[in-house]
């Protein structure tokens, strides 16, 4: 069985772009202008950046902690194991919590967006991760300003290998490490397909589960809903409590683009250097994103 770890985080309770001219007003960066080996974001750098509370039990007040990208008025795209309870049931819409212009992970003083809908992937896949999308549906819409409004999602982005991530997640694989009160950013790296699989061969040998002499004459293959990035000089990626958020890369035409969904990887963040993180790929719902949320911007 392949395991992998979660990027789900578990708690107890810039100067603005000028927006290029387009129909769509989307990817811009706010007013001011798990990441692991990250630095700190600027306030409301990222104005789709949502923070994702999902509840087993509302009483108790410990919480899931997770990320999410604001596609326009009413829908988010984030992951699916974020809502994955113990029991491998699923947090109904209403014990989620929806944050958005946040700039601490502390800062829940407003009234969160409530969710009318949890759409998750009927494929996905628990133990290998794949299939690793959902879309979270809000009761109310919600009103653009300059620290919350959406992210663009490409039409195609085969020439991009450089992205970056965004979370308030962990910055260590310490279990007794916190989530980070700030929002922190981290620069990937594209893991091309043959050496992503190459490392799922390497972590299925360390782990026993496949026999050093047998995988000389074993093939791998990365789930065809994922791609793998980390930064190759400081090993920079998500971590815990990151799950859900954005693979993102800024365009030349000044927007940003929702290229991935931070989904986990095949061992702690921070234990080996060089093992990339996975991320869900967004185009590979792009029909399924436009029949839900057809006011999305694609450019």
């Amino acid at each position: 069985m392949i395991c992998f770890t979660l990027t789900v985080g578990f708690l107890l309770v810039a100067s603005a772009i000028s927006a290029p001219s387009s129909d769509c007003e989307c990817g811009i960066e706010g007013s001011k202008s798990r990441i692991r080996n990250g630095n700190k974001v600027k306030n409301h750098k990222y104005p789709w950046l949502t923070h994702i509370r999902g509840y087993e039990d509302r009483e108790t007040g410990i919480f899931y902690q997770c990320g999410g990208s604001l596609i326009d008025k009413k829908h988010i795209i984030t992951a699916a194991h974020c809502f994955e309870k113990e029991d491998g049931t699923w947090i109904e819409p209403s014990e989620i919590d929806v944050y958005l212009g946040m700039v601490k992970s502390s800062d829940d003083e407003e009234e969160p967006y409530e969710v009318k809908k949890l759409w998750i992937d009927p494929d996905y896949d628990t133990k290998e991760l794949s299939h690793d999308f959902a879309i979270l549906t809000l009761k109310k819409s919600v009103k653009f300003n300059r620290h919350v409004s959406p992210i663009c999602l490409p039409k195609s982005n085969e020439d991009v290998t450089q992205f970056t991530v965004a979370g308030w997640g962990k910055t260590s694989a310490d279990p007794d490490d916190e989530t980070s009160e700030n929002l922190l950013e981290t620069s990937v790296n594209l893991v091309p397909k043959e050496k992503c699989e190459q490392q799922l061969l390497d972590y299925l040998v360390k782990t026993g589960e496949l026999e050093a002499e047998a995988a000389k004459n074993t093939t791998v293959e990365v789930a065809e809903t994922h791609l793998c990035a980390i930064n190759f000089e400081t090993g920079g990626d998500a971590c815990s409590g990151d799950s859900g958020g954005p693979l993102m890369y800024l365009g030349e035409d000044g927007r940003w683009y929702l290229n991935g969904v931070v989904s986990g990887s095949w061992i702690d963040c921070g234990v080996d250097k060089e093992a990339a993180g996975l991320y869900t790929k967004v185009n590979y719902y792009q029909d399924l994103i436009k029949k839900k949320a057809p006011k999305a911007c694609w450019l």
